[in-house]
């Protein structure tokens, strides 16, 4: 008795683009087409889910850092820092000078003024907000740097940029010792006796002569 071979078709070998999340067969031109019409079908869906991805991020980093601010401004108001900044200035504004050159003794305030600041708000914040990172809002603030004003942003600004630092210094020597400029000095009334009129009336400002009505 003969026995049939038995013969069993061998299966074509499956390929997986991974790149394209889709199956084909081999030498298979109608997956190709497949393939390629399901990538090209889905690569506007995609674009927008990436865009409102990136959207929703950028837009809770910004509600993240308003509420840092928010908390700062909290901060900067109460009384403990208003005691802790208002000592340091006054120990140390007598040192600067108005002037383009810049003593070795500055860049040591400086450091002490970050140490003694920064850390008391950065100890602050983190009583109030959860996993704040200082480093990571200072990084921020350096990004926003062109985009924000006010006396808030410029505190936050004294203990990156040493130039605002000297400037908060200098503008707080300048009301302890009232050096601001006076014109109540320059200005004095004189009256003149005209020989017609006797109600003529000149004010002589700054060696400048107005003759009234």
């Amino acid at each position: 008795m003969q026995m049939e071979a038995s013969f069993h078709r061998p299966r074509v070998p499956r390929v997986i683009d991974s790149t394209r999340r889709t199956v084909m067969k081999k030498n298979d031109p109608m997956g190709i087409l497949l393939r390629d019409h399901v990538t090209e079908h889905h690569k506007p869906d995609m674009a927008l889910r990436l865009l409102n991805i990136s959207a929703c991020y950028s837009s809770s980093k910004d509600a993240y850092f308003d509420t840092v601010i928010g908390c700062i401004e909290d901060i900067i108001m109460e009384e403990p820092f208003q005691i802790i900044q208002n000592g340091f200035l006054e120990k140390y504004y007598k040192e600067f000078e108005d002037t383009e050159e810049n003593k070795f003794c500055y860049t040591d305030i400086h450091k002490e003024y970050i140490t003694i600041i920064e850390s008391y708000l950065e100890a602050e914040l983190k009583k109030r907000l959860a996993n704040f990172s200082m480093s990571d809002f200072t990084q921020q603030l350096q990004e926003r740097k062109e985009e924000l004003e006010g006396e808030i942003f410029e505190i936050l600004l004294t203990f990156s940029d040493f130039m605002v630092f000297k400037e908060m210094l200098l503008d707080y020597k300048t009301e302890k010792e009232g050096n601001t400029i006076d014109l109540s000095s320059e200005l004095t009334v004189v009256s003149v006796k005209d020989r017609q009129t006797k109600d003529d009336v000149s004010f002589c400002i700054s060696g400048n002569s107005i003759k009234g009505p």
